[in-house]
């Protein structure tokens, strides 16, 4: 569990807090057309809330609650003055925030900041609010949207928000279509979604199993651990527990690196070096020879 623990929290460093630029978030302020509308420092329209109402310590997640529940009226205004949407792409999103944060006239305490979260209760509110119903999560749920548990999708809670803007009228449209009504989201709802959206990549690792093979030839795992054939100095990987689980197999690696590393030099092999989703389609690939009991011999196991 301590190796979990520890990933959590690495994981956990990029969804609140992602760094962004100010100066490039006060460009997109005018580029985007936030200004049209909104005001800060007292520049700007007024159709809109000044956003310099905003706290220095706002979270992302207040300010992603508020745009999605009055993303209607705003897209409607915005159609009424002939202005396109705004749509966000990489750290955009989180550059834009950075500066409304900055531009922050912080008098009064913000009681309204909203902590980070609850995964589970945004997994309950995933099927409660009908987002099950178009989207899926590892295959499971609905075909109208994408598989949210998909990589590259998003690397931190900004960029989610930023996806929940690009396609909310598209999402509103067919949530019309299929006979449900648009999710509204009040007290910590949002943020309990968007640590939902976030943190199931941190429990499971989508990878390709096609490539896991050829990578466990490639960086040399073959030549000490058998899978069903081969020489047997490491143990071997289709019977073994840590394979079937990414936190598992980090904790084993990392425990065994002083007797992997000698065992290696030993042999004149080079450490392997993992980059991008390799390590995931390493376990991918792990995972679909593991060897596992038979329903059988589990019986006889638990009859002994």
């Amino acid at each position: 569990e301590e190796m979990s623990d520890l990933i959590s929290h690495l994981y956990y460093l990029n969804y609140f807090n992602e760094p962004g630029d100010e100066i490039a978030g006060r460009e997109l302020f005018f580029e985007k057309g936030c200004i049209k509308c909104h005001s800060i420092a007292s520049q700007g329209g007024n159709i809109g809330p000044p956003l310099d109402k905003f706290k220095s310590d706002v979270s992302t997640l207040s300010i992603a609650q508020a745009m999605w529940n009055h993303s209607p009226d705003m897209v409607a205004r915005m159609a009424d003055l002939g202005i396109d949407k705004p749509y966000f792409k990489q750290k955009e999103m989180a550059n834009l925030l950075t500066f409304i944060r900055s531009q922050a006239a912080d008098s009064v305490p913000d009681e309204k900041f909203l902590l980070p979260g609850s995964p589970l209760s945004g997994q309950r509110l995933f099927a409660e609010k009908s987002c099950i119903r178009c989207h899926s999560i590892y295959g499971r749920g609905g075909r109208i949207g994408p598989d949210l548990s998909r990589k590259g999708y998003y690397g931190s809670g900004a960029s989610i928000v930023g996806a929940m803007w690009n396609h909310d009228s598209l999402m509103s449209l067919k949530a019309q279509e299929a006979g449900t009504s648009r999710p509204a989201f009040s007290k910590s709802e949002m943020a309990d979604i968007i640590a939902y959206l976030y943190f199931i990549r941190s429990t499971d690792i989508a990878g390709d199993a096609s490539t896991g093979k050829r990578l466990f030839e490639q960086k040399g795992c073959a030549q000490c651990h058998s899978t069903r054939q081969g020489e047997q100095i490491g143990p071997d990987l289709s019977t073994s527990d840590a394979s079937i689980s990414p936190v598992k197999l980090a904790a084993a690696m990392w425990n065994h690196v002083p007797v992997a590393g000698g065992l290696m030099e030993e042999k004149g092999l080079h450490w392997p070096m993992f980059n991008g989703d390799e390590m995931g389609d390493l376990i991918a690939y792990l995972k679909s020879i593991a060897r596992r009991p038979t329903d059988q011999a589990i019986k006889l196991q638990v009859r002994r």
